[in-house]
């Protein structure tokens, strides 16, 4: 079934994927989903995840 699925780029690592969520009709792969939720202030890619993210204002 997911094979049928239409291939997006992720906003975020800019990647074609498959399985993505969507956040005000942008796409943010599953991948990228799982290492945003992990990751804390004080690490170095924040800064990029906020970057990333504040392309869908």
């Amino acid at each position: 079934m997911d094979q049928c699925k239409e291939q997006e780029l992720c906003i975020i690592c800019e990647k074609e994927r498959r399985d993505v969520l969507r956040i005000m009709d942008q796409p943010i792969c599953t991948i990228c989903e799982q290492d945003m939720v992990g990751v804390r202030v004080t690490d170095w890619v924040y800064d990029f995840y906020i970057a990333r993210l504040k392309q869908i204002w």
